[in-house]
């Protein structure tokens, strides 16, 4: 979609009580990820968006590779909303992340900083094509949206407009007291990414001068980063999730009777940061009384290790149905096994424990 000139509005905002119709606030955001039908960061982006674009006037600087989708998505539609919202995409260059196969190897492997530098190159592009925005329109409000990370503040917080940051998340260490459920490269990664999160809160200036900047704008993922923000950089923040349910069907959700056996169900994808063997030993241990069956949906690189690992434990008591990472473009596929189940479960090393719930409940959608 087009720009909208300064001065003028698709839609009115709500009515003053004089009768006039005040014109709609101009929030312009970074999210890098953002793109309709996906989970995880992209949901997060886009959810925020489509409930900003309800009430405002949005403008959405994004990555290129979602374009596709977003402008199949905008030409069909027919939410409100969506007359509300531009997007607007840097150029991709060379350096710039992209979920290409080799990326998505840096990205889950020690390698990763490598990711980190590609994405901050994308995000100093985003700064410039902001900061010439800020100059030719006005702006009531700029938002520092996707990727979540405390690491990547982005380069709206040096701009005039009022800055909101968030919700942050990454701020956390994994506790070292669950390490015994990661492979060694599972130890290695994580082990490696507690140290660096340590550093990176004392040594980075950018995240210390983003939250000050942002003041009553800054927001917290889960009520644990928001005491990590008041203790590394003495801001004091808002909590929100970093994601929200969609709505679900009436009677989308599966009530389980008497005598059946307790249907559960994990999907995600299969990687040492969302820690399935957790969830394994937990079941193991449950008195023979309690009767259960757990599904695992899902693929990706620790799959052979798992099975190995849950065979002997569990035996029958599990399935392993390999359709696809939990949010992906699969999830009409996946909704009809997924919603047979009582009981949704995705433990996760790696992301604000407060979108567990939000991001399963998506899967169901």
């Amino acid at each position: 979609m087009k720009a909208v000139p300064v001065g003028a509005t698709r839609d009115a905002g709500p009515g003053a009580a004089d009768g006039s119709v005040p014109p709609r606030p101009r929030i312009l955001v970074c999210a890098y990820a953002c793109r309709p039908a996906l989970g995880s960061e992209e949901a997060v982006g886009w959810n925020w968006v489509q409930a900003m674009a309800s009430f405002c006037e949005v403008t959405v600087i994004t990555a290129v590779f979602h374009r596709d989708a977003i402008e199949s998505f905008l030409r069909t539609t027919e939410a409100p909303w969506a007359r509300h919202v531009d997007f607007i995409y840097p150029p991709s260059r060379p350096w710039h992340y992209r979920p290409t196969p080799s990326w998505r190897w840096i990205e889950g492997s020690l390698l990763k900083p490598l990711m980190n530098s590609a994405y901050r190159g994308w995000l100093r592009a985003a700064a410039r094509i902001a900061a010439r925005l800020v100059a030719e329109r006005p702006f009531d409000l700029t938002h520092q949206l996707t990727y979540v990370g405390f690491r990547f503040p982005g380069g709206l917080w040096r701009l005039a407009p009022p800055f909101v940051w968030g919700s942050i998340g990454g701020l956390e260490d994994t506790p070292w007291r669950l390490f015994g459920a990661l492979s060694p490269v599972g130890m290695l990664y994580f082990g490696g990414r507690n140290l660096i999160n340590g550093l990176h809160r004392r040594l980075l200036s950018a995240p210390r001068h983003a939250a000050v900047r942002a003041g009553p704008g800054l927001i917290a993922a889960t009520s644990g980063i928001a005491r990590a923000l008041q203790r590394c950089y003495g801001s004091p923040s808002t909590i929100v999730s970093e994601v929200t349910a969609p709505p679900l069907r009436v009677g989308a959700l599966t009530r389980r009777v008497a005598g059946e056996p307790l249907q559960i169900a994990w999907s995600g994808e299969h990687t040492p940061g969302k820690a399935l063997p957790l969830l394994l030993r937990a079941l193991a241990r449950l008195p023979e009384a309690v009767v259960w069956r757990l599904t695992i949906f899902g693929s990706g690189s620790c799959t052979q290790r798992w099975r190995g690992l849950s065979r002997p434990r569990l035996g029958s008591l599990l399935s392993l149905a390999g359709s696809g990472a939990a949010g992906g473009d699969d999830r009409g596929a996946r909704r009809g096994p997924f919603v047979r189940h009582h009981q949704p479960q995705r433990p996760d090393l790696d992301g604000p424990g407060g979108s567990l719930e939000p991001r399963v409940a998506g899967a169901l959608s």
